[in-house]
């Protein structure tokens, strides 16, 4: 029986910026008709307290914790007309393979396959921008450049580098708010749903030189793409009181 062969993998974001052009707080949502019984118990409560409830978006671009990490992909929406241009880069840097839990030594995958990999290093450049269409929905859209290097050994015990390098799948995401809503004493709470789709654009056929011959085809692990249309849904919670902020994000990838 061919034994799994896994990679034991770290990553690290190392360095990100954005830019975004903030306009004022709208009261639109997806859910606001239907919320109507909430809205209404919440204002009750708060107007007992000598509070007012306020319906909106609430991110102040003065706070830090106006967006999540920058790691965190679409977990904010924009109010119309407001935009965004975001840069990334991470890197990953893998080694040691496993069969299930077990570490395997380079010889124990030789005896299984011809070769064995050694070690991978992933680069991407990621390039998204957002766009408040109105004040209920978020357009995105992505594209990574992604740089991959691997080293092996064969059976003979020679070792090589194969590379891949390209732009990979391009992601396009609509973010609609479903509600958000602030008083003093509750701090400010907002739910978004994310759909998206991520278009096949990475390359599935990367070729390099290696000892089997010139443009040979490399391994699944160095594709830049799926190679498939994915749904990618999913739907963001964050809340804010006072100077602490936190977050719950549920995200899939359906294959099509």
């Amino acid at each position: 029986m061919t034994r799994s062969i896994r990679y034991l993998f770290f990553g690290l974001i190392v360095g990100s910026f954005g830019i975004v052009c903030a306009l004022p707080l709208s009261e639109a949502a997806l859910l606001d008709g239907l919320m109507g019984g909430v809205e209404e118990s919440l204002a009750k409560r708060a107007e007992e307290k000598g509070e007012r409830l306020v319906i909106g978006n609430f991110y102040q671009a003065e706070r830090p914790d106006s967006h999540a990490p920058i790691g965190v992909m679409q977990d904010h929406t924009h109010n119309k007309g407001e935009f965004m241009f975001t840069y990334r880069y991470m890197q990953m840097f893998m080694d040691q393979n496993r069969d299930g839990t077990n570490n395997l030594s380079t010889s124990d995958v030789l005896n299984a396959y011809v070769i064995a990999p050694l070690q991978m290093t992933t680069q991407k450049h990621i390039f998204s921008a957002m766009y408040g269409l109105n004040d209920t929905v978020t357009l995105m859209a992505m594209l990574p450049y992604v740089m991959k290097s691997m080293d092996l050994e064969n059976r003979a015990g020679t070792k090589f580098i194969t590379n891949a390098s390209g732009f990979g799948d391009t992601k396009l995401a609509a973010l609609w708010r479903l509600y958000a809503f602030e008083t003093p004493s509750l701090g400010a709470h907002r739910f978004h749903l994310n759909t998206g789709i991520s278009l096949p654009t990475g390359d599935i056929h990367p070729t390099d030189n290696t000892p089997l011959g010139n443009n040979s085809l490399l391994p699944y692990p160095m594709r830049l793409g799926s190679g498939t249309v994915d749904l990618l849904p999913g739907l963001t919670y964050t809340g804010v009181y006072n100077d602490v902020t936190w977050g719950f994000q549920a995200l899939g990838t359906v294959r099509l």
